[in-house]
């Protein structure tokens, strides 16, 4: 499918289509910005332990889907480790 812009062809480009990667860092994001004392690496701490969770995802790793689950579930309860 084609589009014209200013008269010239160009490719029409649909959105990528979304990821699981990026539907779990929109969750993250949100989370973190209802709990603005929260650090990004505080956040992957808190929550599986791994204090650089929040920026391999941001720079397009992977977790597995146990360790998804888990940050899921502690975002659902956020209850500090430790305390």
């Amino acid at each position: 499918m084609y589009c014209t812009y200013m008269n010239k062809a160009k490719p029409h480009i649909a959105p990528k289509p979304a990821t699981t990667r990026g539907k779990l860092l929109e969750l993250i994001d949100a989370f973190l910005a209802k709990n603005p004392r929260t650090t990004p690496e505080g956040f992957g701490w808190q929550a599986i332990g791994d204090s650089t969770l929040v920026l391999r995802l941001r720079n397009g790793g992977d977790v597995t889907t146990a360790k998804m689950d888990a940050v899921i579930r502690y975002m659902s309860n956020p209850i500090k480790k430790g305390k």
